[in-house]
């Protein structure tokens, strides 16, 4: 039994991702035999104190709020209550400090306006120079310069709406949104950002459960990690054709999406990156598309269907966890990678690792396999899945192993993509079919009946 890093999530010793509330695994329903002698409460209570010691280290004002509030919720634990006082003096002093700071930096751009108004705009470029803060000509942003540019790095009043990012402030194109920019912005509804904007920060949009809708221009080609998490208001994006590869987490818990279109250029799906969204019911990934992460899609209970190309080279284990309402599913290997020997069983991309597991993991929603570029089925590759009914292999296919369909009870039929002088010459282990329900092998040039 384990608590993730922000306390909400914990993972089962079976593999499954649990919500914080959940008093039993909603996969193995046996949790509570294995948690006999823990107590829930005190390791509860641990990871919020843990959580709350993390952020009370920072000299961040926002950050040691939240050390606040989070130690308010074990008060009385360890010496949770000192600390409160510790970081109430701290926070104490960063304000007495950032008004000092403020205050001489007011005085400074007053002497700058009065002195040498003519030359406002060459002031104002130093500044970037030095990355010092300035208020934005309409007083929406704070920011800094980088590279030549301006990037965002949040909101003067975060109780707005909505916002429109420029192309450009002060003459300079504004390049970037900073990590957790607008991170928490609970109000926020509407964001639309500039086209010279290049790449995303991490956190950037994290918890704007509000945000209904976001413009993502062509300009952009990087989304860093957990950018949109819990975004659940979203119900559609479009990702820019010049992103290659989407971050851990990018959309973790955009509970509201319900369609998504990916670029050709996209190569990598990294883990977590849709996990929760529960709405989303199909997805394309594009054919450039060569890894998919581990959890990539977890939890996407919505998910009917999906179509993985023949470029994916590896699939991570759980990438499709608790999939429950999928039925088919096209992709180019049984397994974790293209003829691999290792991780070879169908249901480990489910979370099953032992072909043993795959009558646990495998969703018994799924009807319709189809393999496009295997040329061997291993050993157990199927081996109890008894809710399928339909499975199509390539003409590549040139052996299948030992057990590889056995007890597949419901599948009483193969589609091949060959003649029937092709399934002739495939290698077929003496107990391939055991104890399944297939009586035949559909070829494109006719059907072979076994008694």
């Amino acid at each position: 039994y384990a608590i993730y890093e922000h306390a909400d999530i914990w993972r089962c010793s079976c593999g499954a991702v649990n919500n914080k509330c959940e008093e039993k695994c909603h996969i193995c329903k046996n949790v509570l035999s294995d948690m006999k002698n823990v107590d829930r409460d005190e390791l509860y209570r641990y990871g919020i104190y843990c959580k709350a010691d993390g952020l009370s280290k920072l000299s961040d004002i926002s950050a040691l709020q939240k050390a606040l509030e989070l130690f308010e919720k074990v008060k009385g634990y360890k010496d949770a209550d000192e600390k409160v006082n510790g970081i109430n003096e701290k926070i104490k002093a960063l304000k007495e400090a950032a008004a000092e700071a403020e205050k001489k930096a007011e005085k400074k751009a007053a002497i700058f306006r009065i002195v040498l108004a003519v030359l406002l705009v060459l002031i104002v470029v130093s500044a970037f120079a030095v990355s010092v803060y300035k208020k934005s000509p309409a007083g929406t942003f704070r920011y800094h310069g980088e590279n030549g540019g301006i990037c965002i790095d949040g909101l003067q009043n975060e109780d707005l709406t909505e916002i429109v990012i420029p192309d450009e402030m002060f003459g300079k194109p504004v390049t970037s949104i900073g990590n957790s920019a607008f991170r928490d912005c609970s109000s926020l509804t509407s964001a639309t950002i500039g086209n010279s904007v290049t790449s995303i920060g991490s956190y950037a949009f994290y918890n704007c459960s509000k945000l209904t809708s976001i413009t993502i221009p062509d300009s952009v080609t990087s989304i860093g990690e957990f950018a949109f998490r819990g975004c659940s208001g979203l119900t559609s994006i479009t990702i820019p054709d010049g992103v290659i590869g989407i971050n851990k987490g990018a959309f973790y818990g955009c509970s509201g999406l319900t369609s998504i279109t990916i670029p050709d250029g996209v190569t990598s799906i990294d883990e977590l990156v849709f996990f929760g969204c529960s709405s989303l019911e199909k997805i394309t990934i594009p054919d450039g598309v060569t890894n998919i992460g581990k959890d990539a899609f977890g939890d996407c209970s919505g998910l009917t269907s999906i179509r993985i190309p023949d470029s994916v080279t590896s699939i991570g284990e759980f990438a499709f966890c608790n999939c429950s309402s999928l039925v088919s599913i096209t992709l180019p290997f049984v397994g974790e990678t293209k003829n691999g020997t290792s991780n070879t069983c169908f249901g480990y991309i489910f979370g099953a690792s032992t072909y043993s597991d795959n009558s646990k993991y495998v969703p018994s929603s799924l009807k319709y396999v189809v393999i496009t570029g295997e040329t061997s089925i291993g050993d157990y590759a199927f081996y109890g899945c008894r809710s399928l009914t339909n499975i199509r292999i390539p003409d590549s296919v040139t052996s299948i192993g030992n057990d590889a369909f056995y007890g597949c009870s419901s599948l009483t039929g193969i589609g091949f993509k060959g003649t029937k002088e092709q399934w002739g010459n495939v290698s077929l282990d003496s107990g391939w079919k055991s104890l399944s329900a297939i009586s035949q092998i559909i070829c494109t040039d006719g059907t072979i009946y076994f008694l």
